[in-house]
């Protein structure tokens, strides 16, 4: 797959065993890359790596809270 989208790169942390087992935690600024919550809890989204794969996830921030923690949940190896 061919894409003329310019990579971004959101943030970058070393990964902890959940990060890697079962949900990555990233910074509440990474929201602005995102469409809109609109008032949902959560949204399904979609990204294409440098290789060209396409990879699905959910973007998910925590209800209650300051600040709100935001989640990425997907299937990665």
């Amino acid at each position: 797959m061919s894409t003329n989208v310019k990579p971004t790169k959101l943030f970058s942390k070393s990964l902890s065993r959940t990060d890697i087992e079962d949900r990555l935690s990233a910074p509440t600024r990474c929201l602005r890359f995102f469409p809109e919550l609109e008032g949902k809890s959560a949204i399904e989204s979609q990204a294409i790596d440098g290789l060209g794969k396409q990879w699905s996830f959910k973007l998910s921030v925590g209800k209650g809270g300051i600040p709100h923690k935001t989640v990425i949940t997907g299937q990665w190896p």
